[in-house]
């Protein structure tokens, strides 16, 4: 009877261990359910710098995110590039970078958490990361501080200045020229309320069309007026004195379509090759060193080098 009454009891103790087992099991699964969502709802460090932990700074990890990576050597207020994916500043540093000539390793900051603010001296001002999705980051700016734009002196603070473009992580494919950026940048402290990504569009889209046309001496010229030239009290006019820098890359545009019977496309550079790269519509006789593409119907398509200045 001993021996019967072992086995029963060692049946009796086993249909708990499986509840028990089957228990834990459930529980791990919500725990893991939970960590999935709270993965989800995480900000993203741009929006909260300080979830980067010691030994690693918000960054940018491509052209449009960020991401937590190994910080850098330098300190706040050292010089920097803003490199897609290899920090150069330290710990809670961004590289601000809102003119030609390199940026600054910037503290991140919160407006709207007193235990995230600036120093004295300092704001907390909004800069946006060129890219698809243009995300914003906060850093503190000194209120003295000028952007190396080319004779800007417009101050560097979010309540003057609306809101600064920065160039670091795209200057290192060419995808955003450096003048641009400080254009955008001048037009945004004149004029709060400007779209800085609009100014941007309008100077890639000059260079995309005037350069290749023999006119980019023209239009640079027009760029650097523009970096520099005060706005009209409604800003609704852009810079009120280039004018003759305007005129200039006009008239150019217009003698190389008079001479060449074309006017450039650059919707159709994908379909064009590396010594052909420029795609232009032409009416007539296509010029010397350019390749006709498939008929399309209506104006001829061709790819063309770039053209000797007019």
């Amino acid at each position: 009877m001993e021996w019967v009454v072992r086995i029963r009891s060692a049946h009796a103790r086993t249909t708990p261990l499986r509840l028990r087992l089957h228990r834990l099991a459930l529980i791990a699964h919500r725990v893991f359910e939970q960590l999935e969502q709270l993965e989800l709802r995480r900000q993203p460090c741009n929006e909260n710098p300080w979830e980067c932990p010691a030994g690693q700074t918000c960054w940018p990890k491509d052209e449009s995110s960020f991401a937590c990576l190994n910080s850098g050597p330098g300190a706040a207020g050292d010089a920097c590039q803003d490199t897609v994916g290899a920090p150069t500043c330290g710990d809670g540093l961004a590289c601000l970078e809102i003119g030609a000539g390199g940026g600054v390793c910037s503290v991140y900051c919160d407006n709207t958490n007193p235990s995230h603010a600036c120093s004295a001296g300092e704001t907390c001002g909004t800069a946006t990361l060129l890219g698809a999705d243009a995300p914003e980051f906060q850093v503190c700016v000194s209120t003295s501080t000028t952007s190396t734009d080319a004779g800007s002196e417009a101050s560097s603070s979010v309540s003057d200045g609306g809101g600064f473009v920065d160039e670091g992580a795209l200057t290192g494919d060419g995808s955003v020229p450096p003048a641009c950026v400080a254009w955008a940048n001048h037009d945004v402290a004149q004029c709060p309320s400007d779209d800085p990504a609009a100014t941007i569009a309008e100077c890639t889209q000059g260079d995309s069309l005037y350069v290749p046309e023999g006119c980019g001496a023209e239009w640079s010229a027009y760029v650097t007026c523009a970096t520099q030239a005060t706005y009209s009290s409604s800003c609704s006019n852009g810079p009120t004195t280039c004018n003759t820098q305007q005129s200039a890359y006009s008239a150019c545009q217009s003698r190389f379509t008079a001479s060449t019977g074309c006017s450039r496309v650059p919707d159709q550079d994908a379909k064009c090759g590396t010594s052909t790269p420029y795609g232009y519509a032409c009416l007539s006789t296509l010029p010397a060193g350019c390749v006709q593409l498939p008929p399309t119907g209506g104006a001829t398509i061709a790819c063309c080098p770039a053209f000797p200045a007019q």
